[in-house]
């Protein structure tokens, strides 16, 4: 008994050190757009430059990254790299409390993302102001009274200001984790003029005929204001099969403003458990 108690109190010591080495472990990257990405970014004062710096780390458990208040940056949309966990989620959002307007990502070019999140996990994405340009409008569907794009393969090349998909290789419809987006909190976000959506979450490609698979699970979407885009406010959707099994699981849609959008507030389906409370859709 002596021998077992002696080895519970060992292996729960060992357990406690590595717990708290995790948490010792965990990072705040800072990006200020006075700084120098030659800096380690550890420090407000050796802050990085660039959002091009920042998407070159692999972030960890516990990570934040946080971006200056009051600095805006055009050019690339950050690119999450790295996973979380439910306990430690990775943090993209702001610092330097004095300044009043939000760090603002302006993402340039032909189909690009202010935010990227394909294929990570326990990432948390707030109080930044998001938008894009540079990307072409889709033509929408004059029969479809829905909001729908023309071409029904645009979702393979259009971006969102946001982008939140799970995707796997071509015709793996079993492809796992590692094409599973999962636990995505967006809060506190505006998102604004957007050529396609403002907000999109799927797990693989719309069309079946693709064969691009994924999965998408639980995304909670709070306090966002979405806004002048050319198609969705918002638009949360999956691989289009005809049963609700392969459908994206999980989402909350609260407490948001989705207004002045060429086609939906939000556009939630086909959705396994879905919530959607609290919000204002109005001159959609």
């Amino acid at each position: 008994l002596e021998g077992l108690l002696l080895r519970t109190s060992t292996m729960s010591g060992l357990l406690l050190w590595l717990n708290l080495a995790g948490s010792l472990a965990a990072a705040t990257y800072y990006v200020d757009c006075t700084g120098d990405d030659a800096n380690d970014g550890l420090d407000p004062t050796r802050a990085w430059q660039t959002i091009e710096r920042a998407n070159q780390q692999a972030y960890s458990p516990g990570d934040n990254v946080l971006l200056r208040r009051g600095c805006v940056w055009q050019g690339p949309g950050f690119k999450a790299n790295g996973n979380g966990t439910a306990e430690a989620p990775i943090t993209l959002a702001d610092y330097d409390s004095g300044e009043p307007d939000l760090p603002v990502i302006d993402a340039l070019g032909p189909h690009e993302p202010a935010v990227l999140l394909q294929n990570v996990q326990h990432w948390t994405v707030r109080n930044l102001e998001l938008t894009q340009h540079g990307q072409t409008p889709q033509n929408l569907d004059p029969n479809n009274e829905k909001g729908k794009d023309a071409d029904r393969f645009s979702d393979e090349y259009m971006r969102a200001v946001v982008h939140v998909l799970g995707l796997g290789g071509p015709n793996d419809p079993n492809c796992g984790e590692s094409c599973t987006v999962r636990n995505i909190r967006l809060e506190n976000l505006v998102v604004h003029d957007g050529s396609w959506n403002g907000i999109y979450v799927s797990g693989g490609y719309y069309q079946l005929d693709s064969a691009r698979f994924g999965v998408a699970d639980t995304v909670v979407i709070s306090q966002v204001e979405s806004f002048n885009h050319h198609k969705a406010g918002l638009e949360i959707t999956c691989t289009y099969y005809k049963t609700p099994l392969y459908a994206t699981s999980n989402v909350w849609v609260l407490d948001s403003h989705l207004h002045h959008n060429g086609g939906d507030g939000a556009m939630v389906w086909p959705v396994r458990n879905a919530l959607l409370d609290g919000n204002l859709c109005e001159f959609n």
